[in-house]
């Protein structure tokens, strides 16, 4: 059979090894999105889960996050109460029981709204009176705070800002124990951020001066006074805002994640800030409070709260501006593919927390666990688990819960890494070599552009990442690069500035090598010392 040779058709292909080092960046990317957006598999929406087929996807989830210890408490539309625990509370092998308590971190705002609405509704307190009618001493840097109320605070409203008060700092410095009422003398250094009642910006400030509201009111520090307003009266017997008795009560280990690596250590407690954070409880005793705002402010038959104050504790009024959350008192009012939740998050930076009502279901979840890291605060890695749980109770299929978040993230930074050292030794060699650059005009303008990226690319990102990130992650660089996301920063602005560094030696180099070229040109002054290919 003759056959017939048809000619290859060349076409002019230009190599280099750009291309790969930007194939080996989108892979990364792709990678994580990939795997981030897939969430675990939604189950057919069959009706509620049972307890059984909760407690594995609990399981599997709390896994998945790496918490050494945790304890979930579910409460059922019916009444029931479901609980789940897993893993050891310290590193004697003690393992986590249904008695075991959790530093509960910004959980505790709900709890110190109803100390406040407790004394307003015995008219102790008046929730538009302002804040100096029972803390003469309050002051901003702007003054006297004579201009915020009650309410503000109550509603994150108030104008201080985010940073006001910073969890990971020292307490200022007292001649006595650390209190709510000793944490206000951080905020004479304080401006406001807005005008009293106009704008939301959520801070932990605003909770410690009701603390310090409770304590003046009541003639008590802070922990007895939540004793007699809220701990005692609701039967939450596993609850402190006390160290000691959270220590005796068998507070355990917290850890800090490195890379999805759990790092034992005490658990962070700032007295001071108790009220916007360091509480201690269990999820079975946090469902007290919602079990009393399901059974609209009564417990057990016994008025504990107004309507009025429930409406005004769950209601949210405040925009939050995420997702179309409203802020109501310690609780964020907002609505998921249009189911009303209600629900707040907290963490202490090596502990996490979570709790949620289903107004519509009336179920409800708390989850307490014992590690934290900073993406998994801003990801919020617990909040997905508990809003899964939440939708499985009520028949619906989860969302995704950041599954195998650090496993994906250590092998994408681990390449990239690599990539990122080669190639900075590859362009330390080439920065040195000896080539004459191209005179021509698209090679000028070549250059310009790619002087004008790295520009950006070395010193504008690098600058913004130093400058911005401790106001972004509320706390400095001493503190961030002891955590994991701090440290990758912390190498990205390092091999950014390094690769600056070696393309403004390469530039300037050329430069100077352009100039000498131009001078030994036919026509100048200079006489050529060796001939140059054109």
């Amino acid at each position: 059979m003759a056959t017939s040779r048809v000619p290859a058709l060349r076409l002019p292909i230009h190599v280099t090894r750009r291309p790969s080092r930007r194939l080996v960046v989108v892979a990364a990317v792709a990678v994580v999105l990939a795997i981030m957006t897939a969430g675990p598999a939604a189950p057919p929406p069959t009706g509620p889960a049972d307890d059984k087929a909760l407690d594995t996807w609990l399981d599997a989830r709390l896994a998945d996050a790496g918490y050494p210890g945790a304890s979930v408490a579910l409460l059922r539309g019916d009444g029931t109460v479901h609980l789940t625990v897993r893993g050891d509370a310290d590193a004697s092998g003690r393992p986590v029981t249904a008695a075991t308590p959790f530093v509960i971190g910004s959980l505790a705002k709900s709890l110190t709204a109803m100390g406040i609405l407790r004394l307003a509704d015995d008219g102790r307190v008046a929730l538009d009176a302002p804040a100096t009618a029972y803390l003469p001493e309050l002051r901003s840097a702007d003054g006297p705070a004579s201009n915020v109320t009650i309410r503000d605070l109550l509603d994150q409203t108030s104008g201080l800002p985010a940073q006001a008060i910073a969890i990971g700092a020292p307490p200022e410095p007292s001649t006595g124990p650390a209190t709510p009422t000793t944490a206000l003398a951080a905020l004479a250094r304080v401006h406001l951020a807005a005008v009293p009642g106009t704008q939301y910006a959520y801070s932990n400030a605003n909770y410690v001066v009701l603390g310090a509201t409770i304590e003046a009111v009541t003639g008590e520090p802070y922990a007895t006074a939540m004793d007699d307003l809220v701990f005692g009266p609701l039967g939450m017997t596993h609850t402190t805002a006390d160290h000691a008795t959270a220590v005796a009560m068998g507070l355990g280990d917290a850890h800090r994640l490195w890379f999805g690596l759990a790092s034992a250590r005490p658990a962070l407690w700032r007295s001071d800030l108790a009220p916007a954070g360091f509480i201690a409880s269990t999820p079975t005793d946090l469902l007290r409070p919602i079990g009393m705002i399901l059974a609209g402010g009564t417990m057990n038959g016994q008025p504990f709260l107004t309507p009025a104050s429930i409406r005004a504790l769950t209601t949210g009024t405040v925009p939050t501006g995420v997702g179309g959350g409203r802020y109501a008192m310690g609780w964020v009012d907002g609505d998921r593919d249009g189911v009303r939740t209600i629900a707040h998050a907290g963490s202490t930076t090596d502990m996490a927390a979570f709790q949620a009502i289903d107004p519509g279901s009336r179920d409800a979840i708390v989850v307490l666990a014992d590690a934290q890291s900073a993406p998994f605060e801003l990801l919020g890695k617990i909040d997905g688990i508990g809003y899964g749980a939440l939708d499985l109770m009520a028949g619906r299929a989860p969302g995704g819960t950041l599954d195998a978040f650090y496993p994906t993230i250590d092998l994408v930074l681990l390449v990239l890494l690599v990539r990122w050292s080669w190639s900075l030794v590859r362009l330390g060699r080439e920065t040195w070599r000896h080539e004459t650059p191209s005179r021509s005009a698209r090679g000028r303008v070549r250059r310009s552009l790619g002087f004008a990226f790295r520009a950006y690319l070395d010193v504008l990102v690098p600058v913004v990442i130093l400058v911005r990130m401790p106001d972004l992650l509320g706390a400095g660089w001493p503190d961030l690069v002891r955590t994991d996301v701090g440290l990758v920063l912390a190498v990205v602005v390092a091999l950014r500035l390094v690769d600056g560094g070696l393309r403004t030696a390469g530039w300037w180099r050329e430069r100077s090598m352009a100039s000498g070229v131009i001078a030994s040109a036919p026509g100048t002054a200079a006489a050529p010392t060796a001939s140059v290919a054109g």
